[in-house]
Order: C-alpha cells, then structure tokens, then sequence
C-alpha cells in the first residue's frame, strides 16, 4: 500500500489545493463582476476584478511563497 505521508500523497495534495485556490479566485472575481456590473458599468465591473484578483494573487500565493522561502533558509 501507499504509505498516507508519502512524497507522492503530499504532491498530489499540494496540486489539488492550488488548483481548488485557484478556482475559488476565479469564481470570487466573477462574483465581484456580476455584482458590480448589476450596480455600474462595465469598466468600473472591470476595475473592481482587477482589484481582487490582485489582492488575492497577492495574499494567497505570493505572501505564502515569501514567507515559506524565508523560513527555508
């Protein structure tokens, strides 16, 4: 059998959770856009994703990838 802390489990895992990350930020940003683009425009909808995207590109992968590789060394 697999052992359950393998390198191979914790990969896989890894993976999932950046893609399931991934895929909450896109449906965020089309929350954001629906919900903005029902009260403004299409450019103000526009802006506002950009936005959240940003923030969330930012705190959810480059803040843990700083903060890991800092702890490495």
């Amino acid at each position: 059998g697999v052992r359950r802390h393998s390198p191979a489990h914790l990969h896989s895992a890894v993976r999932m959770t950046i893609a399931g990350t991934s895929l909450f930020a896109v449906a965020l940003g089309a929350a954001v856009y629906l919900v903005v683009s029902v009260v403004t425009r299409s450019l103000p909808a526009t802006i506002a994703v950009t936005v959240v995207t940003l923030i969330v590109a930012w705190s959810w992968f480059y803040v843990p990838l700083v903060s890991f590789s800092r702890d490495d060394s």
